[in-house]
């Protein structure tokens, strides 16, 4: 038999290449807008605002010298802080106009900062069934658009338009990692001793991961060099706009459609509408908060930086939901790898330890710290989100089929006929969570805090 020609046939696959590709559907996913309505209508059920009491402050001034007591609000409602994604491979980012952008971006510089390609890092691909148990995940929290509120208050549909320039994650939290050492020291002498000896000969093996954190300072300081390099490539996304008009299903959301009805949401007792209204978020909005691809070196567990802490080795010690009962997997070590049958609860628990790391100071990690710093409010609960207090946060599933509701993961399902999340899997194993954050302030009318009043 004659053999063809090497040409010939690569001419063939080429076509053949070239004509399934024609009816590669386009990839499902979300938007900003889409984002922005979801939201939007998760309020009357996430909000849950209540006015707590009234702040006392203390005015003065030098010129005319004179001092003075004002009050403002203290109230306590939920934010929605940031969307946290997960996904196998950049270009399948959940977030298409937005979150997936930024993410394909930063493939390159995280392998650049690392010194080797990554890929989904041993992650089974969508619709491989081997070892179907373990999965590897990158993930990312990007400060929800609609985090201030402020459009409740106005009755105007807020400006959806991106940052000229974005924040990024910076190293000065991992910095501070190793002044916490001794903390966690001691937080193993509430260990069992029998599992605490146990772990002792493994645990000494790690007691140079500060010395290798400090080894990658090269690496860690060129790293806002590196991402001010693709900075350009993130300008306003076309697709954002100031009202979303033209958006199928928005225009219930519009102003003079409706947005949810501001005393649905609010109840100020008659004290009326005020200035301090709702508590900021400790977001920003639209900044990348995490992005796992330029936190490699702890995320796939190249410094295994995580396995420090107890709780990284005590089956039960801090789970998503209730050990041994109950439970769809373990918040440490927080790295992208975790065993869960399902993926979706899988996500979940990957966006519950994305939750974590974003909430603490001084982690192990490349991340921009939720913080209060410099808000004109006084905060009195912003503390640490946990799985072991669902009272202070709660999550909205956004992508896909987006739910117009909140709930805190780990609930026992094990009695029911069907799993949670059966019937929103997403096909490319990517999700979408809104974090929605407890928070309780009060705005701040003075130089000097003298107390509240809360009923």
């Amino acid at each position: 038999m004659k053999r063809r020609p090497f040409l010939a046939d690569l001419v063939t696959l080429c076509i053949l290449v070239e004509a399934n590709l024609a009816f590669v559907p386009a990839r499902a996913a979300t938007n900003t807008v889409e984002i922005a309505i979801n939201t939007a209508q998760a309020l009357p059920s996430c909000l849950k605002y209540k006015v707590k009491g009234v702040c006392s402050w203390l005015k003065c001034s030098a010129f005319p010298p004179k001092c003075s007591i004002k009050t403002s609000m203290r109230v306590e409602h939920f934010v929605p802080e940031v969307v946290v994604s997960t996904w196998h491979e950049a270009g399948a980012h959940p977030w298409a106009d937005y979150g997936r952008v930024l993410a394909s971006g930063m493939n390159g510089v995280g392998s650049a900062f690392i010194g080797l390609p990554i890929d989904s890092a041993g992650s089974h691909a969508p619709g491989d069934r081997t070892d179907r148990n373990h999965l590897f995940r990158d993930a990312d929290a990007i400060g929800n658009p609609l985090g201030t509120l402020n459009f409740v208050l106005s009755g105007s549909w807020p400006n959806l338009t991106t940052p000229s320039k974005i924040p990024f994650p910076n190293p000065s939290e991992l910095s501070k990692f190793p002044s916490t050492m001794g903390a966690i020291g001691s937080s193993w002498s509430n260990v069992p001793a029998t599992v605490a000896n146990g772990s002792l000969n493994q645990i000494k093996q790690l007691a140079d991961v500060p010395a290798k954190i400090a080894s990658i300072g090269g690496e860690i300081a060129s790293l806002p060099g590196k991402i001010a390099n693709i900075q350009s490539q993130f300008g306003k996304v076309s697709d954002l706009m100031n009202k979303p008009s033209n958006i199928p299903g928005a225009s219930s959301l519009s102003p003079t459609g409706g947005l949810p009805a501001l005393s649905s949401l609010v109840d100020v007792g008659g004290l009326g509408i005020v200035d301090g209204l709702f508590c900021p978020p400790t977001s920003l909005p639209f900044g990348l908060h995490y992005q796992s691809l330029l936190d490699a070196f702890f995320w796939r567990n190249v410094i295994p930086a995580e396995l420090i802490y107890p709780d990284s080795w005590i089956p039960g010690y801090n789970e998503v939901g209730n050990f041994p009962s109950n439970t769809w997997g373990s918040l440490f070590p927080r790295s992208g790898e975790v065993t869960q049958q399902l993926p979706i609860k899988g996500s979940a628990v990957l966006a519950q330890r994305v939750a974590s790391i974003i909430s603490r100071p001084a982690q192990p990690h490349i991340y921009s710290l939720l913080t209060t710093k410099g808000s004109n409010f006084r905060y009195f609960q912003t503390g640490p989100i946990s799985p072991n207090d669902p009272s202070n946060s709660k999550w909205q599933r956004l992508y896909p089929n987006a739910s117009k509701t909140c709930e805190a993961f780990g609930s026992n399902d094990s009695a029911s006929l069907t799993s949670w999340g059966d019937g929103n899997s997403s096909s490319e194993e990517s999700y979408a969570w809104n974090l929605w954050r407890k928070m309780e302030c009060c705005k701040k009318a003075g130089n000097i805090y003298l107390g509240s009043v809360v009923w």
